[in-house]
């Protein structure tokens, strides 16, 4: 097939161009500054919201288009403008932040919860209009509703496919790796209200897998939640991490969310720590996609090796720790499961 890539060169697009290229397709990928050597690639240097230049990808008459850069509904907008009758099928990433944002959800979340109405309504804090979750989770929500429109219209099939956080050696947020760096220093870790929240994340190499075969598979379209099938905690990561280091499981200081945003720190030393779980329903993936996600531990210990021989600890993170035991004379500095 004749493929188009709105994005191209970062962590997710990367894995994506090497697994349609490895499956046989011809790629087309919108840059802003291509690279010198093509790799096989044709790349088109420009603005993914410069109409001239969406009209000249839509020129080039490609089977299929995937959108890294969608995320309000004027981008979407911009799509169906440039490439409505030119295309066989549209490949949106989206997120699972369109079910985060709304403040109102059950675990796991399946498909069915993005149109209940009882989820539609503006939630009150923490996700407020302005932190980050929940501007990027409505913005990506306006744009799929948008698509899926064009989709109900029959303009083109539109699969919109929606991650939550992904992983995998490389990934240039470094949340995964400051872990590991982290329970190699030795800790202590310093985790809000235990690290007890749950969560499915994704590897990059199954992310990969689901945009080939959204945009191969036969009667796919719609939106679809992909995600690893364990549900794992701040705290399970912790311990597992430990385990591919062959090192013992560092202390856990447990300070209550409230105190540590009320000095300042919020979430800074744990990413994942959520006030609620957050686990996709991956079943839809499953059945129509022939989504099977690599399990959990073999992607996590490509992780950690790839991290390994680095160990470091903020020293924001150990103040806030001494603080907290100054602060509280102790209590909560460790929490066992049952007593959360």
């Amino acid at each position: 097939m004749k493929i188009t890539l709105l994005g191209g060169g970062g962590f997710i697009s990367s894995a994506v161009q090497g697994r349609l290229l490895a499956d046989g397709h011809r790629l087309t990928i919108l840059k802003r500054h291509p690279p010198a050597s093509s790799q096989g690639v044709r790349y088109v240097a420009g603005e993914r919201h410069d109409p001239g230049t969406l009209a000249a990808l839509a020129a080039g008459r490609p089977d299929a288009v995937v959108d890294f850069l969608c995320y309000e509904a004027g981008h979407a907008r911009e799509l169906l403008e440039a490439f409505a009758g030119c295309i066989q099928r549209l490949v949106m990433i989206s997120t699972g932040s369109v079910y985060w944002c709304t403040g109102a959800w059950q675990n796991p979340v399946g498909e069915n919860q993005y149109d209940r109405e009882d989820t539609l309504r503006i939630p009150p804090t923490p996700l407020t209009p302005g932190s980050i979750e929940y501007d990027y989770g409505t913005g990506k929500r306006a744009a799929e509703d948008v698509l899926a429109r064009a989709h109900a219209r029959g303009d083109f099939t539109v699969v919109r496919l929606r991650f939550p956080v992904v992983g995998g050696p490389g990934d240039p947020t470094g949340r995964y790796a400051g872990y590991v760096q982290r329970v190699a220093a030795g800790g202590p870790l310093l985790l809000p209200d235990g690290g007890f929240n749950s969560f499915r994340h994704l590897y990059v190499e199954d992310a990969a897998a689901a945009v080939a075969a959204a945009v191969t598979t036969p009667g796919a379209g719609g939106g679809y939640n992909v995600a690893s099938s364990e549900m794992i905690s701040v705290r399970d990561l912790v311990h597992q991490v430990a385990g591919c280091l062959g090192r013992p499981e560092p202390e856990v200081v447990s300070p209550p969310r409230a105190w540590l945003l009320e000095r300042g720190y919020g979430d800074l030393f744990a990413p994942f720590s959520a006030t609620r779980d957050q686990v996709l329903a991956i079943g839809r993936a499953r059945r129509e996609l022939a989504f099977q996600p690599t399990p959990y531990a073999q992607w996590l210990a490509h992780v950690v090796a790839a991290g390994q021989g680095h160990s470091s600890q903020p020293r924001e993170e150990l103040e806030a720790v001494a603080l907290f035991r100054r602060t509280s004379g102790g209590a909560l500095a460790y929490l066992d499961a049952e007593e959360v």
